[in-house]
């Protein structure tokens, strides 16, 4: 992704990247901080309904045990996964 970087790296966009012309509407970078927030119940139940009923897929690029976190973070810092990483709490 030219001129696109995350994970405590410097952030950038193109010029025009988020431009709506030409056919390119509704784009938009929106920032929140969760812990701030409240009411998110009703919001996140019917996420994760979605989720369950298949409607949304949240590709997921790395699944595994909690105590493999060190795995999971290893792939995201080598940029090796293209999606989440969620480590299963048992």
């Amino acid at each position: 992704m030219d001129g696109v970087r995350a994970a405590n790296w410097r952030l950038t966009f193109p010029y025009g990247a988020l431009f709506g012309d030409q056919g390119r509407h509704d784009r938009s970078l929106t920032t929140f901080f969760l812990l701030g927030c409240t009411g998110l119940a009703r919001d996140l139940t019917w996420l994760a309904e979605r989720v369950a009923a298949g409607d949304l897929t949240p590709h997921l690029a790395w699944r595994g045990a909690w105590d493999d976190a060190a795995g999971a973070v290893d792939a995201l810092l080598g940029r090796r996964l293209h999606g989440k990483a969620v480590l299963d709490v048992a």
